[in-house]
């Protein structure tokens, strides 16, 4: 590959080639961004100059179904935990959005990220208090709300409980059965002369 001699071009050239150079590295960063994102190059761009502070109105799903805010144009907002709804007023600035309980005098700081119809929210800090670890929530653009209720959230939860139950005790039975191989041999003898004696009887 040629080198570029810089010394041999003038003022214009350099101007030339570094803008040609941020256009190169701006098309890689969108073209990232919209296969992460499954989004086309163009809302990519299209997002990057549009106001968060309007993107932002509308109603916003969590993935799970289990949460969601619906933002207003007056400042004024509603969460949803499950069915269950909580008003509160919210303030955006650049990408930082400010969740404020009207009935507290708490505050919840969250790094806002919207591209398309996606929406992520990356906690910063709460009640003035940085957080320590940073909670990321994505968020999908809906037009009306489709999330469980706190039966079908527990009930899903219970599920879950079981089957990591589930999977501990059978890598439990794994692991008591590579310590103990004398016990191990007995309890397939044992299913194996079950399963004789029923053959056996299938057959009378």
């Amino acid at each position: 590959m040629k080198k570029i001699d810089i010394k041999g071009l003038n003022k214009k050239q350099i101007i030339i080639i570094c803008v040609v150079a941020v256009l190169v590295i701006a098309l890689a960063t969108i073209g990232t961004i919209s296969a992460v994102n499954k989004e086309s190059p163009f809302k990519v761009v299209q997002s990057a100059f549009r106001s968060t502070e309007k993107d932002i109105i509308g109603k916003w799903q969590g993935e799970a179904k289990l949460n969601g805010y619906e933002f207003f144009e007056d400042g004024t907002y509603d969460s949803y935990i499950s069915t269950f709804p909580f008003k509160g007023n919210y303030d955006i600035k650049g990408n930082k959005l400010t969740l404020k309980n009207p009935n507290a005098s708490g505050n919840v700081v969250y790094r806002v990220n919207i591209v398309g119809d996606k929406m992520t929210l990356t906690l910063e800090s709460q009640n003035d208090k940085k957080a320590d670890d940073k909670e990321v929530h994505e968020f999908e653009r809906v037009d009306h709300f489709d999330l469980k209720s706190l039966t079908e959230a527990i009930k899903d939860f219970a599920d879950d409980v079981k089957d990591e139950d589930g999977e501990d005790k059978d890598n439990q039975d794994e692991a008591q059965a590579e310590k103990d191989p004398e016990r191990e041999k007995i309890r397939e003898e044992a299913e194996k002369k079950a399963k004789e004696n029923k053959e056996a009887k299938e057959k009378e």
